[in-house]
């Protein structure tokens, strides 16, 4: 009544709002204290069920700060039990604000619950006793408990007899062990003298340790030489890592060999390609490689003949063409991302290429010119070739392109396929010639 009277504020709104619920309230009335370490913070403004259970709404006196792990609680004080709410604070971020909930709840244990539990304790500790009784009161039971004794009683004797038989047993044990520690003491007398040149051949040991490491510091010998002369400790770690560099460069070094074929739909006839591949590093190629080429290259060759009437000159001229030539690819090439460029010779003549990868190198899309002076037969345009190449079972692919774009005589289909694999033997014979 007290915390009633004396909470009410009348026109007073001030501070901020937070809710709670409880299962149970009982003793609790709307304008009842809040307290915090059991100082006034607050008042319960108004009382509600909402679910079933007591939704108490709280208004906290400006200044006081709940945190997001506050906790509340009914407690009781006064000699009559005079009920109030407990709030622990809290200190976890962030603040409650006007309208957040107090999640954290101690809830009240009443009387009657206290009342129930007692009663459930008391009758389970009298059906244990009643089933006690049972076991114990009947006399076959007492006599098990008699016989149980007994036995104890006849194994303790037992043990006493056992422990008294033993006893010389015991004792011879501690005899034997005293006679060996005699001849290990008799045996350490008889050679310390081996003991003492032992001892002393140690120490000798460790004098020689001694002067050799006195010697290392003092930079006498190999070794102190290496510790102490830098022009020789840097030729030694030179070669060190000149040997090291050379390895990696093994490890590194790569070689790839290719075989392909192709059925040019003009001149309708195939074409052969061997490429070496050298890979000295994981964005750097060397490509080297011969061709089979079915049209072959041009010769050209010029007569000049002078007939009557005098000043009169006739141009003849002659076309010497190389038929099914093997020509010669020599180009380096550079990777960027899933692009490689490519410089150099391409069959025979100056070439430059391009290749595009997808779906992790499965599929690589190629773009090559060459021949930008006319040197094979039909060639009024450069050579300019685009293809695909698709690897459907680990190292063979398959081609598929069009060939010479800009020479129409000559322009055509090609399609082909091909085996590319990794050659080990070749690392460690050409490793030591990368970068």
């Amino acid at each position: 009544m007290t915390f009633s009277v004396g909470g009410f504020d009348w026109l007073k709104k001030e501070g901020y709002t937070v809710y709670v619920h409880f299962e149970d309230i009982s003793g609790l009335d709307e304008n009842t204290k809040a307290k915090i370490a059991g100082v006034d913070a607050g008042n319960i403004e108004t009382i509600t069920l909402d679910g079933g259970r007591a939704k108490l709404t709280i208004r906290m006196f400006p200044g006081i700060d709940l945190y997001s792990d506050a906790s509340a609680s009914v407690n009781s004080t006064g000699l009559l039990g005079d009920k109030f709410l407990a709030i622990k604070p809290g200190s976890a971020e962030p603040k409650l604000q006007d309208g957040d909930e107090i999640k954290n709840v101690d809830e009240m244990v009443s009387l009657d619950a206290m009342a129930r539990k007692l009663t459930e304790i008391s009758q389970s500790v009298t059906g244990f006793m009643d089933n006690l009784n049972d076991i114990l009161g009947s006399d076959e039971s007492k006599e098990s408990l008699k016989q149980t004794i007994r036995n104890l009683r006849s194994i303790t004797s037992n043990l006493n007899k056992a422990i008294a038989s033993n006893d010389e047993k015991l004792n011879k044990v501690l005899d034997s062990v005293t006679k060996l520690a005699d001849s290990m003491q008799k045996v350490i007398e008889e050679n310390s003298e081996s003991l003492k040149s032992t001892v002393a051949n140690i120490e000798e040991f460790s004098g020689s340790i001694k002067e050799i490491t006195e010697k290392i510091e003092k930079g006498e010998g190999t070794l102190g030489k290496l510790v102490h002369d830098d022009k020789l400790f840097t030729t030694v770690s030179n070669a060190a890592e000149g040997l090291e560099r050379t390895v990696s460069s093994v490890e590194r070094f790569r070689t790839f060999i290719t075989f392909q074929g192709e059925y040019l739909t003009k001149p309708e006839d195939g074409k052969g390609y061997f490429y070496l591949t050298l890979q000295p590093r994981e964005n750097t190629y060397y490509i080297l490689g011969a061709v089979g080429d079915p049209t072959g290259s041009v010769s050209t060759r010029t007569t000049t003949t002078t007939t009557i009437p005098p000043g009169t000159t006739i141009v003849e001229e002659t076309q010497k063409v190389d038929s099914r030539a093997i020509e010669i690819t020599a180009m380096y090439g550079k990777r960027f991302l899933d692009t490689i460029a490519r410089v150099g010779l391409i069959e025979n003549t100056f070439g430059v290429g391009v290749d595009q990868f997808f779906y992790n190198d499965k599929v690589k899309l190629s773009l090559d010119a060459w021949d930008f002076s006319g040197e094979h037969e039909g060639a009024d345009n450069p050579h300019v070739k685009v293809g695909a190449d698709y690897y459907y079972y680990k190292r063979l692919f398959l081609s598929l392109g069009y060939d010479n774009i800009f020479n129409e005589n000559r322009a055509g289909l090609f399609v082909g396929t091909g085996i590319r694999f990794e050659d080990e033997d070749f690392k460690y014979l050409l490793g030591t010639i990368g970068p």
